[in-house]
């Protein structure tokens, strides 16, 4: 199923640590765990939280043809033919294997891309050329949980020092990288109260001021978050509208009649961010009609579907799939 996960643990990860190391040697450290705690447990299947979120949601719903997270992180899954890929990305599989098989599960780690194809702004540059791994998960830095707030945080900082935001005194904790939870700037923009005093007593809580922040600054910490939350959403769209076209060149169809398509959807920030899938899901309709495809309906479009507990499920699915050889 899929690109062989099971070898790139056992040769990724334990290679990292013990070279001497094969792929057998995965299932001994399991059998051993399992042993030691008197479970009788044994593993028949290795799913990320992508596939799983794939296997979820198709098992509910058979038009699922990708996956999405979205949380801290990001990451997706696709569903393609065979020959999309090198026969090299499949490992070592017997002839057999690949005269029956037609598809694939692709796990993309599409948050390693994006460098050099998407704008960015100095926000975005410094928290890069900052980060302990600069240019590694360009994708993720732009639309993810852990970096949304990180790009307000920088904003607020120079909006401080240059324009007198909070009367020019930044909250010390927000001096620290990183310390801007993405759960405040989701405060901000589900407030309803006219003065924003539900976002403004939430932010106060978590980074004190010693003197209250001004409608003035409340309201531009919310307008900076919706910017910065919709940018990721558009860009978001922009990468699924992307698998959503090399899928379709792959299988040789065409946007017009293409059919309809769901994606399985899991994480903090897809879910549960105020509008975001919403507003991801808006663009994504818009750039698939600019290519000729129809409206999202029965008949055409994509559409992104929540898939709940998906990493159990999809695990599920998958043991299912490997008893039943499907």
């Amino acid at each position: 199923m899929g690109l062989n996960l099971y070898q790139w643990v056992s040769h990724g990860l334990f290679r990292l640590n013990k070279p001497q190391f094969e792929a057998a040697h995965f299932c001994k450290w399991e059998k051993v765990s399992v042993q030691l705690t008197n479970l009788n447990v044994r593993m028949e299947a290795i799913v990320n939280d992508s596939t799983a979120t794939l296997l979820s949601r198709a098992y509910q719903d058979n038009t699922t043809r990708m996956a999405l997270i979205l949380g801290t992180g990001t990451n997706a899954a696709i569903h393609l033919p065979t020959m999309a890929l090198a026969r090299a990305k499949f490992g070592e599989r017997p002839q057999s294997w690949h005269d029956q098989a037609d598809h694939v599960l692709v796990n993309t780690e599409f948050s390693v891309f994006g460098k050099n194809i998407l704008p960015t702004t100095r926000w975005d540059d410094y928290l890069n050329i900052t980060h302990m791994h600069p240019d590694f998960q360009p994708f993720e830095h732009l639309i993810s949980g852990r970096y949304l707030g990180e790009i307000v945080r920088l904003i607020l900082l120079e909006a401080t020092q240059s324009a007198g935001l909070f009367d020019g005194h930044m909250p010390e904790s927000l001096l620290q990288p990183y310390n801007l939870d993405t759960g405040i700037l989701a405060a901000f923009e589900s407030d309803d109260t006219p003065d924003l005093s539900k976002a403004s007593l939430i932010f106060q809580k978590a980074h004190p001021l010693s003197t209250a922040p001004s409608y003035a600054d409340l309201l531009f910490l919310r307008q900076v978050s919706y910017l910065v939350s919709h940018r990721a959403a558009a860009y978001l769209a922009t990468g699924i509208h992307a698998l959503c076209s090399l899928r379709m060149r792959s299988e040789g169809l065409q946007p017009a009649t293409a059919g309809h398509i769901n994606i399985g959807c899991n994480g903090s920030v897809i879910e549960k961010y105020p509008n975001f899938r919403e507003t991801t899901q808006g663009v994504l309709d818009q750039l698939i009609e600019r290519d000729g495809g129809p409206q999202r309906g029965k008949d055409g479009g994509v559409s992104l579907e929540i898939a709940n507990e998906s990493a159990i499920f999809g695990a599920a699915v998958a043991v299912c799939c490997v008893e039943h050889h499907c």
